[in-house]
């Protein structure tokens, strides 16, 4: 009987790829209405509060946020994500998606069900927040799905104190001659 960790190893060879998913928190487009964010604030506030709320106008406004047309001026964070994503990709090792933890799509879910429908049965998730890692929530929904799909995940989180220390050196010595 195989270990758990080479039959991992001999499933990544067969598909060539290492499956990544780069999860980020997500932004509301800057473009986005103001009107529309308050109203979206004051329900979720509310809902959270546990005051009665109309869940399916919450709802609408949560999707329309989700499904706003993204561009490098209304969300640069998500093009940096799409552009980390490529620049993995491009080494051939590894197959990274992106997905966020709220206001845009492909959520965790979303990214999860596309790589298990491609034949994965081990991802990795890499937190984009350094410090925070990500919510409880996502985490929640993770482990459902782990169980759910019967494909094993693992969280590449906290991240080594060290690795954050060599970033940040190594980010400062960038602008040390301005």
């Amino acid at each position: 009987m195989e270990s758990g960790l080479l039959l991992r190893e001999k499933e990544m060879v067969k598909e060539k790829r290492i499956p990544l998913i780069l999860l980020a928190k997500g932004n509301i487009p800057k473009d986005f209405p103001k009107d529309k964010i308050l109203e979206y604030y004051n329900l979720k506030i509310k809902l959270e509060k546990g005051e009665e709320i109309n869940k399916s106008e919450f709802e609408n406004l949560n999707e329309e946020i989700k499904r706003w047309n993204r561009n490098e001026s209304n969300d640069s964070s998500y093009f940096m994500l799409l552009n980390i994503a490529e620049k993995i990709n491009s080494t051939g090792k590894y197959l990274a998606e992106i997905a966020f933890e709220e206001f845009c799509y492909p959520d965790i879910e979303e990214a999860i069900l596309s790589l298990t429908l491609r034949g994965y049965k081990f991802i990795i998730v890499i937190p984009m927040d350094y410090l925070n890692g990500l919510s409880q929530e996502t985490y929640n929904k993770i482990e459902e799905l782990k169980t759910k799909l019967n494909v094993e995940i693992v969280i590449a989180w906290p991240y080594s104190l060290n690795l954050l220390l060599d970033f940040i050196r190594e980010h400062l010595y960038t602008f040390m001659g301005r």
